[in-house]
Formats: C-alpha cells, sequence, structure tokens
C-alpha cells in the first residue's frame, strides 16, 4: 500500500514487467487487485452494487464527520443529492465570472512583483481556493490581502479567515494523521500551527453555517441555492420531515470540507500543469490564442459569457490541451474500491473473470492513460532526450482530441479509454464546474499574455551566447522537472519550482 503514493511515476511500468494488465498483489491484510484495463476498470466503476468505496479508508477524510465521499448506500445518496442540487447552472455562471475577475485580479498582482512566477503551484492553488470560496461559500478573497499586514483577524479569532483557510490545508497531512488532543499538547511549531488552523477554520465554517440559518426561509424559498445553502439547508430539516432525511452539523461541516478540498486539490494542480506545458510548448499556446482571438475578438472580458464562449473554446483547441494535460497528468492517480461478493468481470481481451469478495481493488488512472499501446509513445523531442522517456511531458499533443482522427474516447465494446472525472454513479459531481473554472482561467492569461521559461543567464552564457540552444537547454531541464518534481499526497502537485515569465503579447498576435 506504500506504493500507491509513487503511482503516477511509476506509471505503466508494473503492467509491462507483470506482461498483464491486471495482476493481484497477495499481501498479510488481504488481495489487492491492480488494474489498467479500460474495460476491468468500467465494469468496477459502473457496477456499484458489487464494489463499492472502502470505507475504512475513506474515513480518513472524515474530520467532522461523515461526507459524500466517505458514505455509502441510502447516506451516501442523500449527501449526493444535496450537494448535486448545489452544483446548478446560476453556479457555473458565478465560477466563469469569478475565474475571469480573480485572474485578472491576480495578473496585476503579479505583474506588480515583476512579473516572474518562481513557484506556479502556490498561485494556481491559491486562485482556484480564490474561486470556491466566492462561487460556493459567498466569501470573496482579495489578492492584495496577502501584502498588507494591518488587517486583524475578526473578533473571536486568531487568525484571519484566509489565514485560517490556507494555514489549515497546508498542514492537512497533520490534522488527517494526528489526533486532535496530540496536536494541542505537543509543543511543536506545525502541531501547535496544525491544531490553531483546525480551530479557526471550524469556527469559520461554522459561522458561514450560521449565516445561512440565519435568513433559512429566504435560502429555502430559492430555486438556485450555491452549495453551501444546499448542504446548510439538508441539515436544518423542516417541521415534520424524516429524520434520515436531514444531515447533522457534523455532515454539514464534512461536505463543507470535502467540496473545499476536492476543488482546491484537483483545479489548483491541473492548472499549474496546464500553464507549464504551455510554457514549454510554445507552439500550442501560440494555437490557443489564435482560437481565442477568433472566438472572443476585441470584446472585453467581462462581455465573455458562459452561454456561447464555454462550450466553443472546450470543443476546440482550449478543451483539447485540457484533456491532454487531464490524461498526462491525472491528479487524481488512483481511487479503491472494494468487492462485497463475488464479482465477475470481462477483459478487454474478452476473457472472463471473478474477484472474490472482500478484494481491495485499485483503479489506477495513471497506467490506464499512460498506456502507450492505447494513446502512443512520446513525441519526437524523446528521440532527441532518451535520457527524459519517463516524463509523460513528452507526450504532450493535444491535437489527438481534434478533428476526425481524433482517437474516440471509448475502445474495445464502447468502454471509455479516458475517464479523469471517473465513471458511474459516483463520478465527480464538480465536473463541469471544474471545466467552466480552467477554461475561463485560460482564456484571461492567455487572450492578452504569454507564459515564458525563464533561460538564466549561466545557461546562455554555456551556449556561448546561443539564444536558440540556451533556450532548448532551459525546456529539456523543464521537462525533466515536470517528472522529477512532481510529488504526490491525496493527488500529484508540482513539489519544485519551475520559474516562468508572463508578458503581454507581441504585436505578431
Amino acid at each position: 500500500m506504500a506504493q500507491v503514493w509513487s503511482i503516477w511515476k511509476t506509471s505503466y511500468r508494473p503492467f509491462k514487467y507483470a506482461g498483464s494488465q491486471t495482476f493481484v498483489l497477495a499481501t498479510p491484510n488481504g488481495n489487492i487487485l491492480w488494474s489498467s484495463d479500460p474495460s476491468v476498470l468500467n465494469q468496477l466503476l459502473v457496477q456499484h452494487d458489487k464494489c463499492q468505496t472502502p470505507l475504512h479508508l475513506a474515513r480518513l477524510f472524515d474530520i467532522w464527520g461523515p461526507s459524500l465521499g466517505s458514505t455509502e448506500g441510502e447516506e451516501w445518496k442523500l449527501h449526493r443529492k444535496v450537494i448535486s442540487a448545489g452544483f446548478n447552472s446560476s453556479i457555473n455562471t458565478k465560477v466563469w465570472k469569478e475565474s475571469i475577475d480573480q485572474t485578472g485580479s491576480l495578473l496585476e498582482n503579479l505583474a506588480e512583483q515583476g512579473s516572474v512566477v518562481p513557484n506556479l503551484q502556490k498561485w494556481s492553488s491559491r486562485l482556484a481556493l480564490h474561486v470556491i470560496s466566492s462561487s460556493c461559500f459567498g466569501r470573496r478573497l482579495h489578492w492584495q490581502d496577502y501584502e498588507t499586514s494591518q488587517k486583524q483577524p475578526p473578533i473571536g479569532h486568531t487568525l484571519k479567515y484566509e489565514e485560517a483557510l490556507f494555514t489549515f490545508l497546508d498542514l492537512l497531512g497533520f490534522i488527517f494523521m494526528i489526533p486532535r488532543p496530540l496536536l494541542k499538547s505537543v509543543p511543536l511549531r506545525y502541531f501547535r500551527d496544525a491544531y490553531t488552523a483546525f480551530v479557526e477554520w471550524t469556527q469559520y465554517m461554522d459561522e458561514l453555517r450560521e449565516g445561512v440559518i440565519a435568513r433559512l426561509d429566504e435560502v429555502r424559498a430559492r430555486r438556485d441555492k450555491s452549495i453551501l445553502e444546499s448542504i446548510v439547508v439538508a441539515g436544518v430539516p423542516e417541521p415534520g420531515a424524516p429524520r434520515d432525511q436531514s444531515l447533522t452539523k457534523e455532515n454539514v461541516l464534512g461536505d463543507i470540507f470535502f467540496t473545499l478540498l476536492a476543488g482546491y486539490e484537483t483545479i489548483g494542480s491541473t492548472v499549474t500543469f496546464i500553464l507549464l506545458l504551455l510554457a514549454v510548448y510554445p507552439e500550442s499556446q501560440m494555437r490557443i490564442q489564435q482560437e481565442l482571438d477568433e472566438q472572443l475578438g476585441e470584446r472585453p472580458s467581462e462581455d465573455w459569457n458562459i452561454e456561447e464562449d464555454f462550450p466553443i473554446l472546450q470543443k476546440g483547441y482550449v478543451g483539447a490541451v485540457q484533456k491532454e494535460v487531464l490524461r498526462l497528468y491525472c491528479v487524481n492517480q488512483w481511487a479503491m474500491r472494494g468487492t462485497v461478493e463475488n464479482m465477475s468481470v470481462t477483459d478487454s481481451g474478452g476473457h472472463a473473470h471473478t474477484i472474490p469478495k472482500d478484494t481491495l481493488t485499485l483503479i489506477n488512472f495513471a497506467a490506464t492513460f499512460h498506456d502507450p499501446e492505447r494513446w502512443g509513445g512520446s513525441n519526437g523531442l524523446a528521440q532527441k532526450l532518451p535520457e527524459l522517456n519517463n516524463t509523460p511531458a513528452l507526450g504532450f499533443d493535444p491535437s489527438r482530441w481534434l478533428g476526425k482522427q481524433a482517437p474516440s474516447r471509448r475502445g474495445e465494446k464502447d468502454v471509455p479509454l479516458w475517464f479523469p472525472f471517473g465513471q458511474g454513479a459516483r463520478s465527480c459531481i464538480g465536473r463541469k464546474f471544474a471545466l467552466v473554472e480552467m477554461t475561463a482561467i485560460m482564456a484571461k492569461i492567455f487572450k492578452s499574455n504569454s507564459l515564458e521559461l525563464i533561460v538564466d543567464e549561466s545557461t546562455l552564457k554555456a551556449c556561448g551566447g546561443d539564444v536558440k540552444e540556451a533556450w532548448e537547454k532551459t525546456r529539456d531541464s523543464a521537462l525533466g522537472l515536470l517528472y522529477h518534481g512532481v510529488s504526490a499526497n491525496v493527488g500529484i502537485f508540482m513539489d519544485k519550482e519551475l520559474p516562468i515569465r508572463i508578458v503581454e503579447r507581441t504585436e505578431s498576435r
């Protein structure tokens, strides 16, 4: 089990060595089935009555109480229904507008700092949190708040809202793994900071909850509730309503946290990989800019709209880049399921197998999406850079998703080959939310700006002043970092700095 954290880096190689797309590991705690076979994975994900989330593992996330991610059966259906109500058309419009506005403000903020971004992961993750906080919870964050130390925490708090939120997420590993009494009592800085952030963020979530309850009648009367409002209303049952159709306070806090974590981790890291890959492949960046010019013209960004612009950009090269990054750098590198009865599956070769009851199954997204037989090998750079063959960045080819030559997302027997948002009843509830946010961010950045890798003076000097050679060496180093600089906790993220520069587009646009 310790190896699951390195699944993305091992990629398809374990299956190549085993000579099979599916194998079983015999462990002291029971059998674990690993598979990268799309047909097998489809059955494990879709046959929810036979293969379910292993709750003893999912409950790691129950910091406050059971949530959408850690329940099954009728309890899970209630959580799903409640949160689904918040993912309505009105929230997608809010996400579109907020993503454009927050990205524009971030670009202005970075320009004041010189437009060099050493740690893109930091800013992309914060951008994702800004959008979630405003769109889902009605609490807007401002970039200038990070530069002012004069702003004081509200009465009754020791940390400001954004301080509590970011510290809580930064130290989430401590909060997950270490009992709260120990966090409180051990006189170590990280323990103390983690406990303070936990207490403060709990209090802020409770205040968000109380704010909705204070206007309960008005919120109940509206059809288009926010995610926060939908969750909180479900925790205050109407008179005479069955108790099993409402959420407890602990459930409410758990679902608020689950929604926050799901959007923050996945969108922030995916945006980071999109932007870094486009800096490495400027020809793809130029193609995006051409598409944005054709679709958005000279309209100001406040006139861009989700009804017309988003669908066209999704079907074009902007959407193709997102799909390719979600294939190569799928942030959720794996998922667990457990069989609750003997389960018959058919592999891609048409052979039938029986998976015994109580088998833990590992859905290996990374290996499935990197399988060279299904997706092809690396691009032409791989022949020049054999020492970098392990980096998925060498396989970056968004054009595979366009035109009549585009590979079908479905393979043998109409089974999906690409499913970064999952399949079946437990597929990602926020899929459109994520795509809308990423599309708006890309449009705002690349309509007026370009991203460049930074060639340092020492590299230029080592290349005898040859600018092209120096850039290629810088690109090769970036390609290496896009493998060696990637780490994993809940999902994969860029752990090493890969500096880029934001510049205004030239007149050759």
